[in-house]
């Protein structure tokens, strides 16, 4: 039920003032938006009150209404708005997913919230590191999203499909970037990425060599 509650506490911070200032919706957006979320939360809690469903076909039932949500919302915003609105809920899940850690669903919730940060703190690092241009940064952020949501999707697919598919989602969304962000700003993001790679592999040789030195037996420094 972790899941179905979560869901719904989403859509219903997506309705709120704060949301459609953020968004700089009109008037007839909002309504719109409204009639998604309140149709989406419906069919929620249609299906939590439902005891006959197994916890897949649940969990598959809400992934097929959030993303039918999400379609419909698409159609309402223009490409910025929905950019920025995916950004949102990317926030809103990762504060849920920080204040549910590991009690959550299968222990899964906290780690998916882990990850999705650390993704969207890259990207945020990206967008200031490069000087992109307001464009490129929501353009940026919407593939890095799509790219996590798919990755995401393959956390229980078989070990060897799901290193084929990963491989073949980061050849996509490279594509997708340099399309996006033109030669010359993919150029100076692929360098900042390599650099950001080795800062990366330097902090966890680092780490890893603290934690073998912390578990070293006292009677073996001497």
């Amino acid at each position: 039920m972790v899941l179905l509650t979560g869901s719904v506490s989403l859509a219903n911070a997506q309705d709120k003032p704060a949301a459609k200032a953020d968004l700089k919706l009109t008037e007839q957006q909002s309504a719109k938006i409204r009639d998604i979320n309140k149709s989406y939360m419906d069919g929620l809690k249609e299906l939590r009150s439902n005891e006959s469903l197994s916890k897949e076909d649940r969990k598959s039932k809400s992934d097929a209404l959030r993303s039918t949500r999400q379609d419909q919302i698409k159609t309402v915003l223009d490409k910025d708005q929905f950019a920025k609105w995916e950004e949102n809920q990317q926030l809103l899940a990762d504060r849920k997913g920080r204040h549910h850690g590991k009690s959550g669903k299968d222990g899964k919730f906290g780690k998916e919230g882990k990850m999705a940060r650390r993704h969207h703190d890259r990207t945020q690092e990206a967008v200031k590191a490069l000087g992109l241009s307001e464009k490129q940064s929501a353009d940026l952020k919407a593939i890095n999203k799509e790219y996590m949501d798919k990755a995401m999707a393959l956390k229980d697919a078989d070990k060897s499909e799901r290193k084929g598919k990963i491989k073949s989602l980061h050849n996509e969304r490279l594509e997708k970037v340099k399309l996006a962000l033109g030669d010359e700003k993919f150029t100076q993001y692929k360098e900042w990425r390599a650099k950001e790679r080795m800062q990366h592999k330097s902090g966890m040789r680092k780490k890893g060599m603290m934690q073998k030195k912390a578990a070293t037996p006292a009677a073996e420094k001497l």
